[in-house]
Parts: C-alpha cells; sequence; structure tokens
C-alpha cells in the first residue's frame, strides 16, 4: 500500500463530519453528521459491524465497512460498502480497502459476501466483477413528483378497500390502541418474507424493530395502517431524508391473504395524500425488485419513474450449509 493514504479505523468521536461529507460527495444526496451518528448508534451490536477510513493529509477519502443486515442474517455472510472519492478513484485505494476487509473477515471464515453499486456506475460494476462477484438482484430506483400529486383524483381507489371492509389509520390515529406497536412489528415481519431479497429474509428482534421510531427521519403521519376485523393487514411508510423536499419509501406490504384487493394502492394514496399535505415535499423515492412485478405495477400506476437500478452482487466463497 503507497504511504501516501492509510487505513485506520473509524473513530466517532471526531470523523462523522469529514464521512457525512465523503458520502455526500460519492453519492451526490446531501447526508449529515447527525444523521449519520444516529445510524451508528441505532446498529445492533448482536450483528457484525466494522468500519474504517482512508486519510490523505488528514482528510477523509474512502471508507471501507462490512457488516450484517438483522433483516437478513447470517452467521457467516457478511456485506461490504467501499466508497472512494470520485477525485482519489483510480489510486489503489478502493483495491487496498477491499484486500483490508477480507483480511479482517478471514478469521470468522465467511461463506459469502455482498456488494451494491448503481447500474450507471460502470468502474463499482467492473471493480466487483473483477473481483469474482456476480448480480444476484436489481433494484430499480423510482422518483415521485409529489408537487403533481391529487390525492381527491385516486380516492376511489381508497372507498373501494373501504366497502371491502378495510380500514386506513395513521400511526397516530392508533396511539390508543395498546398493543399498536406490538401488532404492528408482527404483521411487518410475516408481511415481508414474500418480498425479494438477495438473501433469506429472517425477523429482526421487537427491540431493533422499536428503535426506528426513534429515528429522526421517522414521520409518524406517513406511516398507513390498514386494518380488518381489528387485525392488522399491511402497511406502508415512508421516511425524511436529509434533503429537505425529499422523502424515502421504507416498506409497503400486505398479508398474503389480503392481496389483491386493492390494499397496498390505498395504503399508497393515504401516505403519499399525508405527506402531500404536510405542504413542504416535492419528492418521494422508493425501491423495488425488478421481479416484484405486483409493486411496480402500483408504483406505475401512481407515476413513480424509474431511475437506474441498484444491483446487489454476491461474492460465493463456499457452499452453502
Amino acid at each position: 500500500m503507497p504511504d501516501s493514504f492509510q487505513i485506520r479505523p473509524f473513530n466517532p468521536a471526531t470523523d462523522f463530519p469529514g464521512l457525512a461529507q465523503l458520502i455526500t460527495e460519492i453519492h451526490d444526496e446531501h447526508l449529515t453528521p447527525e444523521s449519520l451518528a444516529n445510524d451508528y448508534a441505532t446498529l445492533d451490536p448482536k450483528y457484525a459491524f466494522s468500519s474504517w477510513i482512508v486519510e490523505i493529509d488528514g482528510q477523509i477519502v474512502g471508507v471501507g465497512l462490512y457488516q450484517q443486515f438483522p433483516g437478513r442474517y447470517h452467521p457467516r455472510k457478511f456485506h461490504l460498502d467501499i466508497g472512494v472519492h470520485p477525485s482519489k478513484r483510480g489510486c489503489g485505494i478502493g483495491r487496498a480497502l477491499y484486500q483490508h476487509l477480507r483480511d479482517l473477515l478471514e478469521p470468522q471464515d465467511p461463506i459469502s459476501l455482498s456488494a451494491s453499486t448503481r447500474e450507471d456506475r460502470a468502474d463499482s460494476v467492473a471493480f466487483l466483477e473483477r473481483r469474482g462477484f456476480k448480480e444476484k438482484l436489481r433494484n430499480w430506483e423510482s422518483h415521485f413528483d409529489l408537487t403533481a400529486f391529487n390525492p381527491a383524483e385516486l380516492a376511489e381507489h381508497v372507498a373501494a378497500a373501504e366497502a371491502a371492509g378495510y380500514a386506513f389509520r395513521s400511526y397516530p390515529d392508533l396511539a390508543g390502541d395498546p398493543e399498536r406497536d406490538r401488532k404492528l412489528y408482527e404483521m411487518m415481519m410475516v408481511a415481508r418474507r414474500d418480498i425479494p431479497s438477495p438473501e433469506p429474509l429472517t425477523d429482526i428482534s421487537f427491540e431493533h424493530f422499536m428503535k426506528g421510531f426513534d429515528r429522526p427521519t421517522f414521520l409518524p403521519e406517513a406511516w398507513y395502517i390498514a386494518i380488518k376485523d381489528s387485525q392488522y393487514v399491511g402497511v406502508s411508510n415512508i421516511w425524511t431524508t436529509d434533503e429537505a423536499e425529499v422523502l424515502d419509501t421504507g416498506l409497503t406490504a400486505v398479508l398474503r391473504e389480503h392481496r389483491r384487493a386493492g390494499v397496498a394502492k390505498a395504503l399508497k394514496v393515504k401516505a403519499l395524500g399525508a405527506v402531500k399535505a404536510l405542504g413542504r415535499y416535492r419528492k418521494v423515492k422508493t425501491w423495488n425488485a425488478t421481479t416484484n412485478a405486483p409493486m411496480l405495477a402500483i408504483n406505475q400506476w401512481l407515476g413513480f419513474v424509474r431511475q437506474p437500478a441498484w444491483i446487489t452482487f454476491l461474492l460465493q466463497l463456499k457452499a452453502e450449509e
């Protein structure tokens, strides 16, 4: 490794501003140090996570980390994330970070490694393919122009679902239900199981689930729950981002036995209507696997416009157990 840069452990006491700036410049999306610090603070210590940075003359120009996702956990499977400042690419930083992470993981005898990049980032795609990573799953990123959205034009779809016995309530609307959070958690763990994933999905703990409501991006009025016969049967939620006028879609999912009844459409209309009514947002982003035809159709019906896809790659190191 050249002497011109060094890899060192991430220091949470000093590095959040520099790392947030680096990620902002890599992805061209604003990220604040406070938001990044919250992401790190809410990590579940039961799952592996290790973060390293690269410095040149005291400036953070690269980051590399490995982690395990609670929602698709396997003790010997890890996700890698490597980023290098656009002005410093081609200097060996990415190669050094990758080898460093591989060396750190070797004692854990990994079965496989995953990594993601956007399809229009040819250098990143080539970087992974040269190291033996194979495409596993694509997710379309899609954008919705909230300024042009008129919920009243789609009110009939909500009314049709209501006529079939479904009620749609926001998260604050259900504050009087002492079992709200537990019921929501249990429904979401079941409803999400059919979502396409590069690895089998696993349930997160209730405690980890509840941490989401403490995040600064939590927007309670944009969480809508579908209810039938007092049972929670579906959810759609939207989160804020560090870009003041831009929102991210979280999960839209409906229990299997309540699908094809217009519930997901109604949930999306209600959640988008709620953020439209707030009057301070202009765009909503979402991501859907290219194999998830039903949800892609709903988003296209609503007017979401597809952007370049995100590709998840997998490096199979050993046979599955």
